[in-house]
C-alpha cells in the first residue's frame, strides 16, 4: 500500500515539475516575442526619426538659401503685414464711444 502511495506522489511531482517547466518555457518564448516586437518598433521609430531629421535639415538649408538670396538682393526679410481696422459697433447707446478708435491686427 505504501509503495502505491509513493508511486502516485512521485507521478504527481513529476507531472507538476513538467507543468512548471512548460510554463517557464512559455514565458521565455513570450518574452522573446515581445523583445522582437520592441526591436521592430525601435527600428521603425529610428527610421521615422532619420526621415524627420532629413526633412528638418532640408528645410533649414532652404531657409538659409532663401535668407541668403534676400540679403544678396537687398530685400528685407519678409514679415507679416499689419493692417488698421476701424471698429464700427452696432448702433446703440455706446456707439459714440468707439467711433474714433482703431485697432491694429
Amino acid at each position: 500500500q505504501l509503495q502505491g502511495e509513493i508511486a502516485i506522489l512521485r507521478d504527481q511531482l513529476t507531472k507538476s515539475s513538467r507543468e512548471k517547466e512548460q510554463i517557464h518555457f512559455k514565458k521565455l518564448e513570450d518574452e522573446k516575442l515581445q523583445e522582437q516586437k520592441f526591436r521592430k518598433e525601435i527600428e521603425n521609430l529610428k527610421s521615422k526619426l532619420e526621415f524627420r531629421d532629413r526633412d528638418v535639415e532640408e528645410l533649414r538649408n532652404k531657409l538659409e538659401v532663401s535668407e541668403s538670396n534676400n540679403r544678396d538682393n537687398g530685400q528685407p526679410a519678409k514679415r507679416p503685414r499689419l493692417s488698421v481696422v476701424k471698429l464700427e459697433p452696432k448702433k446703440g447707446p455706446t456707439s459714440s464711444m468707439y467711433r474714433n478708435y482703431s485697432c491694429i491686427i
